[in-house]
C-alpha cells in the first residue's frame, strides 16, 4: 500500500515471527509466487459480483479530477481513431511517442488517491493541470488530423461549407451545435446538404455579448459511422422560427413526439413524465428536486454505507421558457439555498427521445452533499449501471454505489408484470443510491481535503474544502418499456460524452464524396472503444466487447476504402482484434491486450 517495500523495522518483526514457529513466513518474489500458484493450485475459486464496498466517498469526491480523466480518455481514444483513419486513407503514421506520453500522463493520474479524490489539495491541482495538458494536446492534434481529412472532401459551394465528423464507428443521430458569423441583416434558417436537403436551424444563446453578427445554432442529424457529412448555411431573413406541432412548450410543460414532461409552477419540481404510446406517469412524486444533506464523514467516508439523514431542499426561485424553436424547447428553473445557487434547464428535442437536463451549480456549502432526487413509480426496482466493459445489477438498499456513463432503474408497472424503467446518461457523475423507488444522484461532496479518521478537525482552522465553486452537469433521461438492451445504452452514453465535431472548409473539388464512412461496426450490441494503428506492427487494432450477453457475428465495413469482413464475439466477451489485408481483403486475428498474437 502506498508503494515501496518493507523497511528495516518490518523486516526485523518478520524475522522474529519466522523464528517463533508460530507461522511459516517465506521471503519471495512476484515471479516465484506466480510460479508456485501455477503448479500448486488445481482449481481457482470463481468470484462473481462486486468485490468490495468501501470508502464510498471516493465515488463522488473531487469531481474536477474525475471529469478531466473521463474527458482525457475519450479525447485520446478519438485522436487514435482519426489518426488510424488518416493512416489507412493517406498513409500518414501517427506520432506514437507523443501519444504514449499523453496516455502515461492519464494513467499516472489514475493512481491511488489521485483519481479517488482523496489527495491533498496541491496534488489534486497538479493532476488538474496535467490532465488539462493532455486535453489541449488531444484537441490540437485532432483538429490537425480532421483538417487534413477535410482537405480531401468535395465542397461544391462558392462560399465553402462545414464538415461534421462522427468519432464513433456506428451511425450517430445527435445534436450539432456551433457558433459562426453570418451576413449582417440575414440569419441562417437551415443547414443544407449538397443534395438540397434542408435541416432546420435554431438560434440559441451564444458565448459572447456583443453587437457582432454572430450566432450559436443547433440542429439534429445523422452522421455516418466514423465518417462525415458536408453542409452549408442556407440564409434567409431574420426572424424567430416556430416550433413544429409535435414540439411544444406551454406554460410549465414540454412535449415532443415521444413524451410529455410536466413541471409544477409553484415548486419547480417535475410532477409528470409520460412516455408514448403508453402515456403513463413514471414518477411517484415530485422529481428532479435538488437537496443538500449534511455530511460529517471524512474525505473517504470511512464507515459509511449510504448517506442518510434529513435533507434540506433548495428554495425555488422561478420558472421560465428558456428556448422555443423548430429543433428544441426548454424550461428553466432557478434554485437557491444559503450561498449555493442552482439552475436546471430541461430540454426536449424534436428528433431525439428523452429529456436532456442541464444543471449549473455554484456550490458554496462545505461538508455537505448535493443530490438530485427522482422518486419512480416501480415495484421491485433494481438498478443497472455501467462498469468497465460490463453491467452490474444492484438491489435498492440505499447504499451509495459507483457508476460510469450511465445507470438505469427498472421494475414492474404497479399491479402488472410489465417492466419499465428510466435510463440516466451523464457526462460527469460517478455516484448514486437507490432506496426503494427513490433514485438519488450524488452530484457533489465537499469534505476537507485529505481528512482521514480518526484525526479530528479543529474549530477556527481555515481548511480547504473539495469541489467548492462552479460546476456543470448534463443528463439524458430516457423512459423505456421492456428491454433496456433495445436502447443500446453503451452507444448512447458514448455519443453523449463525445459528440460529433465540426470543421469549416473552403470551396474545393476534393476526391472524397460529400458524405462517407471509413469504418462501420455492427450490430448495435457491439461497442468498439479502440480503433488504432498497431503499436508494434502495421495493422489496424480494434478493441470491442459484447453488451447484451449474446453470441454475435461482428460486421466490419469501410465504404470509403472498399472492404468488409467479419469475426465472432462471445457473450460479454472483450476482444482485441488485429486487421491485416491481402489482395484488398481483410483478415482478422485475436490479439492480447498488449497487441501480441
Amino acid at each position: 500500500d502506498h508503494g515501496g517495500g518493507p523497511n528495516r523495522e518490518l523486516l526485523r518483526v518478520l524475522d522474529g515471527l519466522r523464528g517463533s514457529g508460530e507461522a511459516e513466513l517465506v521471503y519471495s518474489t512476484l515471479g516465484e509466487f506466480l510460479r508456485a500458484v501455477e503448479t500448486g493450485v488445481e482449481e481457482f475459486p470463481v468470484v462473481e459480483d462486486e468485490l468490495r464496498h468501501h470508502a464510498v466517498g471516493c465515488y463522488s469526491v473531487d469531481r474536477g479530477t474525475k471529469l478531466r480523466n473521463r474527458r482525457a480518455e475519450h479525447a485520446l481514444l478519438a485522436l487514435e481513431r482519426w489518426q488510424a483513419v488518416n493512416w489507412l486513407a493517406h498513409g500518414v503514421r501517427p506520432d506514437g511517442r507523443a501519444l504514449e506520453d499523453a496516455w502515461r500522463t492519464v494513467l499516472f493520474n489514475q493512481f491511488h488517491d489521485i483519481l479517488a479524490g482523496t489527495s491533498i489539495r496541491s496534488a489534486s491541482e497538479d493532476a488538474h493541470r496535467a490532465l488539462d495538458g493532455v486535453l489541449d494536446y488531444a484537441d490540437r492534434e485532432t483538429e490537425f488530423v480532421l483538417r487534413r481529412l477535410a482537405s480531401e472532401i468535395s465542397v461544391p459551394w462558392p462560399e465553402g461549407g462545414f464538415v461534421v465528423f462522427n468519432p464513433w464507428p456506428w451511425t450517430v443521430r445527435a445534436p450539432i451545435e456551433f457558433e459562426y458569423a453570418h451576413s449582417p441583416g440575414a440569419e441562417p434558417l437551415f443547414l443544407e446538404t449538397p443534395r438540397g436537403q434542408k435541416l432546420p436551424l435554431q438560434s440559441v444563446r451564444r458565448s459572447d455579448v456583443t453587437g457582432l453578427p454572430r450566432s450559436c445554432w443547433v440542429t439534429v442529424d445523422e452522421i455516418p459511422a466514423l465518417g462525415y457529412r458536408v453542409y452549408r448555411l442556407s440564409e434567409g431573413p431574420s426572424g424567430k422560427a416556430k416550433s413544429p406541432a409535435q414540439l411544444r412548450v406551454t406554460g410549465a410543460a414540454l412535449e415532443n413526439g415521444s413524451l410529455r414532461l410536466h413541471l409544477d409552477p409553484e415548486t419547480g419540481a417535475w410532477r409528470g413524465l409520460f412516455s408514448r404510446p403508453e402515456d403513463e406517469n413514471l414518477l411517484a412524486g415530485p422529481a428532479c428536486l435538488p437537496a443538500i444533506l449534511r455530511d460529517r464523514s471524512d474525505t473517504w467516508s470511512h464507515g459509511v454505507e449510504g448517506y442518510e439523514g434529513k435533507e434540506r431542499p433548495f428554495r425555488f426561485v422561478g420558472l421560465r421558457v428558456e428556448e422555443e424553436g423548430p429543433v428544441r424547447v426548454a424550461l428553466r428553473t432557478d434554485w437557491r439555498l444559503g450561498c449555493s445557487q442552482l439552475i436546471v434547464t430541461n430540454r426536449l428535442y424534436r428528433d431525439l427521445p428523452g429529456v436532456f437536463v442541464d444543471v449549473s451549480v455554484d456550490w458554496q456549502t462545505p461538508r455537505s452533499i448535493l443530490r438530485l432526487n427522482f422518486p419512480l413509480d416501480l415495484e421491485g426496482p433494481v438498478s443497472l449501471a455501467e462498469e468497465p466493459y460490463g453491467i452490474v445489477q444492484r438491489e435498492a438498499t440505499g447504499a451509495e454505489v459507483p457508476c460510469q456513463q450511465w445507470l438505469a432503474v427498472e421494475g414492474r408497472l404497479p399491479g402488472t408484470d410489465r417492466r419499465r424503467g428510466l435510463l440516466v446518461i451523464n457526462d460527469g457523475l460517478w455516484s448514486y443510491s437507490l432506496k426503494g423507488g427513490l433514485l438519488r444522484l450524488t452530484l457533489l461532496r465537499s469534505p476537507v481535503y485529505a481528512h482521514h479518521e480518526p484525526s479530528k478537525l479543529r474549530r477556527g482552522v481555515p481548511y480547504d474544502y473539495v469541489d467548492l465553486g462552479r460546476h456543470r452537469f448534463r443528463f439524458w433521461l430516457i423512459p423505456y418499456s421492456g428491454d433496456l438492451d433495445s436502447l443500446a445504452p453503451f452507444r448512447l452514453a458514448s455519443v453523449f460524452n463525445l459528440v460529433p465535431r465540426l470543421v469549416k472548409v473552403p470551396a474545393q473539388a476534393g476526391k472524397g464524396p460529400e458524405v462517407g464512412s471509413w469504418l462501420r461496426v455492427e450490430p448495435e450490441n457491439v461497442l468498439v472503444t479502440v480503433v488504432k494503428k498497431g503499436f508494434h506492427r502495421s495493422e489496424l487494432v480494434l478493441r470491442c466487447f459484447e453488451t447484451a450477453g449474446r453470441r454475435t457475428r461482428v460486421s466490419v465495413r469501410s465504404d470509403l476504402l472498399g472492404w468488409s469482413g467479419a469475426f465472432d464475439l462471445g457473450p460479454w466477451e472483450l476482444k482485441t482484434v488485429g486487421v491485416r489485408w491481402r489482395d484488398g481483403k481483410p483478415s482478422f486475428r485475436t490479439l492480447t491486450a498488449l497487441e501480441d498474437p
